[in-house]
């Protein structure tokens, strides 16, 4: 590697100057700005602020209660088709846990008479064609 003197090798002059006499009528220059007369603030700030604020404020007043209102779904108001389908897919909850759950009047409703006559099973059994799916079960 070559050794580099600073003496040696050409200098190259800087870019930045300044104008003649720049530092000596600098302090008055200063002076002179500083006691200009300062312009007036602007209120335009203060009242976006104010506005922002405002609008805030309203927004929230109006959201609250949306917020705050709690949603709760009576007995009456689920449909029992979407029911009896929660509870068919639920493999945790069996029939037997149902029975355990509910009073006799409740079972009592459950009960359905069906008066079939051999006919009318032999048809739905002939014309369904997943009838061993109804056999198994």
């Amino acid at each position: 590697m070559n050794k580099f003197n600073l003496d040696k090798h050409p200098t190259i002059a800087s870019g930045f100057n300044a104008p003649d006499h720049y530092f000596d009528d600098l302090p008055a220059i200063v002076m002179e700005k500083i006691n200009q007369e300062q312009p007036a603030k602007n209120r335009v700030f203060t009242l976006t602020n104010f506005v922002f604020a405002a609008a805030a404020i309203l927004i929230l007043a109006l959201g609250i209660p949306f917020f705050m209102s709690k949603s709760v779904t009576s007995f009456e108001q689920i449909d029992t088709h979407s029911l009896e389908n929660y509870l068919s897919y639920q493999s945790n909850v069996s029939s037997y846990d149902l029975m355990n759950l509910m009073d006799s009047n409740e079972l009592d409703a459950l009960q359905v008479d069906l008066q079939l006559e051999d006919d009318a099973v032999e048809n739905i059994l002939i014309t369904n064609p997943n009838f061993e799916n109804h056999i198994t079960e």
